[in-house]
């Protein structure tokens, strides 16, 4: 069986999720699975009623994530320190900017 191609031996027009998957060593049909569940989970995400209700857990593969209760969406803790200062900040944005 031959070698796969090194990303330098990829002829342009490349396919991208192909190029991903051999970076990556996922292959292709693995990002593209990957790429569905980050569209459902921003989906849910975006969907949301609001405001999220985030909950801290560990999951098996131990990196730390928040659900959110009512759209059952996922983010990381970076993404979750920033909801949390936008929701904080929020009032006192529209408060500054009302006294233009």
């Amino acid at each position: 069986m031959a070698a796969a191609p090194t990303v330098l031996e990829l002829k342009a027009p490349a396919d991208g999720l192909a190029t991903l998957g051999h970076i990556t060593g996922l292959g292709r049909a693995a990002v593209v699975n990957l790429l569905e569940e980050i569209r459902v989970n921003l989906a849910k995400l975006d969907g949301c009623p609001g405001p999220h209700e985030f909950e801290v857990y560990t999951p098996p593969d131990g990196i730390i994530v928040a659900t959110c209760g009512r759209c059952g969406g996922t983010i990381g803790m970076v993404e979750l320190g920033w909801y949390r200062r936008g929701m904080e900040d929020g009032p006192l944005v529209a408060k500054l900017a009302a006294r233009r």
